[in-house]
């Protein structure tokens, strides 16, 4: 699971979509390179929302010595924004795994489906080496899959054909 969660961080996928891209480019399969920027883009926004989130609710993860609750951005006096401790709401590597996943999903729905399973395994390793609580992963699974169906539709919609 420790494999599975450390490989499912955005810089891999990140890692991952350009090799992909490398390839595609070499194939001339344009279509699959503007797919997989699309992926890219709806994993960095999703990771990123979700980073930025978990400043702001100061949720302790499950492993935390600290008692369990929601503290915001302070508590006892200290700021918490970037305290690990106190950043568990919503998960990031859910949300950006999910965000991939889907975008793929959304376009070919049997490569997708693949690949949200990984993205579940990792939403699974999370829950598993008590990093995140079940809410954690199920709103970073909202947020990219959020994030996925709006990168969809305003990146690999189909342009209008001009009438003239």
């Amino acid at each position: 699971m420790k494999a599975v969660s450390r490989y499912g961080a955005w810089h891999w996928l990140m890692g991952a979509a350009a090799a992909g891209l490398a390839v595609t480019w070499w194939r001339g399969r344009y279509d699959w390179m503007r797919l997989l920027v699309a992926m890219m883009i709806a994993s960095s926004i999703a990771g990123l929302s979700a980073d930025c989130l978990r400043g702001l609710t100061g949720r302790t993860r499950p492993n935390a010595s600290a008692p369990q609750g929601w503290y915001g951005v302070r508590h006892d006096g200290k700021w918490l924004i970037g305290q690990h401790a106190y950043n568990s709401f919503p998960s990031g590597h859910t949300s950006a795994a999910m965000a991939f996943a889907t975008v793929l999903w959304l376009v070919h729905r049997k490569r997708g489906a693949l690949l949200l399973l990984v993205a579940a395994a990792i939403a699974v390793s999370r829950l598993y080496l008590r990093d995140h609580h079940l809410s954690d992963v199920v709103a970073g699974t909202f947020l990219g899959a959020g994030t996925a169906i709006v990168a969809r539709y305003y990146l690999l919609a189909k342009p209008a054909r001009d009438p003239a």
